[in-house]
């Protein structure tokens, strides 16, 4: 019985003695299989959480892995004690973070984690977003119209076909996208607020945030392009989707490449949690059919979307510039990639002629 009393929660405090090969006895002191029957998560105790503050998020993780309920004498309790989850090692918590999120029910589940603070203690970057108010564009406190972005990624997500932990990354790029904004927050003489490069900003530190939760280098840099351009396919589409260039569309599924599908999931969220006053129903609806268009265009696109010609190569660049193999013709090459993306560069003529241009 005591290791069962050293548990977390009571649906994890059961155990079975064999007594045949085919026959056991269930050892359940706790009722956690009531509690299972009832689909509820519940503390032992408040000291077995605060011998191991990691507990405090477990709670979470498994309401929403299993769609259970967090009782409410725990969530006080959480809620009492939540500051020690700054004493667990970021990998731990990374672990958790990514299966809560990997879940079908991560949203009711940050909600709760919102209302009892060990939200802000995970990620202290989203504390002043709780004193952004709603404006003419969004209906929701910041803080809420964050959290709901995540919860309209889950309600969407069927459509554009993510599992495993590259949807624990978005879902993750959903609840941080706006994270610059309380930095470039400002309200001009007519009283309209504005958020100057938020999205740059915000790139910047989601990489800072995942480097201190100790997540890979590749998922640092998969979050920071979300939240770096999660506005860029509705600046595309502002204009309508009919008079948008076939090369627009080309550029824009060739910067992104592998997350477009992400890309245009995350910004149709955006745009659904976002419903202020100067939001009309015309405008969720022409930005939807937009996003789900561009969706189509990027399946049909296929390999040509990977397939970017090479129209120079090193030796192109050394015979111009005059040069010798080194970084020199690593960075113009890059470069010129880069204006291929664009759509500064479509032909080898042009390719050539940009390559003088570096000299």
């Amino acid at each position: 019985y005591t290791d069962l009393a050293n548990r977390d929660y009571t649906i994890n405090a059961m155990a079975c003695r064999l007594v045949y090969n085919t026959e056991y006895e269930l050892t359940d002191p706790y009722n956690g299989q009531k509690d299972i029957e009832n689909r509820t998560v519940r503390a032992i105790c408040e000291n077995n959480l605060k011998d191991d503050p990691l507990r405090l998020l477990r709670a979470f993780r498994l309401a929403a892995r299993f769609n259970f309920i967090i009782e409410e004498i725990t969530l006080e309790l959480i809620a009492a004690h939540c500051k020690l989850i700054n004493n667990v090692a970021a990998e731990r918590v990374n672990a958790e973070i990514i299966k809560l999120l990997e879940s079908e029910n991560a949203f009711k589940n940050l909600v709760l984690m919102k209302n009892t603070g060990i939200l802000f203690e995970i990620f202290p970057e989203l504390a002043p977003q709780k004193d952004v108010p709603p404006n003419l564009h969004h209906h929701l406190w910041l803080i809420d119209h964050s959290i709901e972005t995540v919860r309209q990624v889950e309600a969407h997500v069927a459509d554009f076909h993510f599992s495993g932990e590259n949807l624990a990354i978005l879902k993750l790029a959903a609840l941080l996208h706006d994270v610059g904004k309380p930095a470039t927050w400002s309200i001009d003489e007519k009283g309209k607020h504005r958020f100057i490069k938020h999205e740059e900003v915000g790139s910047e530190m989601a990489l800072e945030l995942m480097k201190r939760l100790k997540f890979s280098r590749k998922d640092a840099r998969h979050l920071s392009l979300l939240v770096k351009n999660h506005l860029y396919p509705s600046q595309l589409i502002r204009e309508g989707i009919d008079n948008l260039s076939d090369r627009a569309v080309m550029r824009f599924f060739r910067k992104i490449n592998d997350y477009v599908p992400e890309l245009l999931l995350l910004a149709l969220a955006d745009r659904k949690s976002a419903r202020g006053p100067e939001v009309t129903d015309e405008t969720v609806k022409n930005n939807t059919s937009g996003i789900y268009t561009l969706l189509d265009k990027y399946r049909q696109a296929g390999k040509e979307v990977k397939e970017l010609p090479k129209l120079a190569s090193g030796r192109d660049v050394m015979e111009i510039l005059r040069i010798g193999k080194g970084p020199e013709v690593g960075k113009v090459l890059r470069d010129l990639k880069e204006a291929q993306i664009s759509g500064e560069v479509n032909t080898r003529e042009e390719a050539l002629e940009f390559i003088k241009s570096s000299d």
